[in-house]
C-alpha cells in the first residue's frame, strides 16, 4: 500500500492570502502602537510565533491566526 502525502505544495493563491493577512495583522498592531510582545502575550503565543504569523507562514495553525485576531 502506498503512503499518501498531503500538503506538500501550497497553491499560490493560499500563500499570497496568508502573506497579505500577515501584513494586515502587522499594520493593525502598529496602528495600535502595540509591541510584538504585547500581542504575543495577549494571544498566549511566543514572539517568534507572532513573527511567523505576520510573515504569513503556512506552518502556523489556523487557531493561532484566530487567537492573534
Amino acid at each position: 500500500m502506498t503512503k499518501k502525502t498531503f500538503g506538500k505544495i501550497m497553491p499560490h493563491q493560499v500563500s499570497e492570502s496568508l502573506t497579505i493577512m500577515g501584513e494586515q495583522i502587522m499594520l493593525a498592531r502598529k496602528r495600535r502602537h502595540l509591541s510584538m510582545q504585547d500581542v504575543a502575550d495577549r494571544a498566549t503565543i511566543t514572539r517568534r510565533t507572532l513573527s511567523k504569523v505576520e510573515l504569513g507562514d503556512p506552518t502556523v495553525s489556523i487557531g493561532i491566526y484566530a487567537r492573534v485576531l
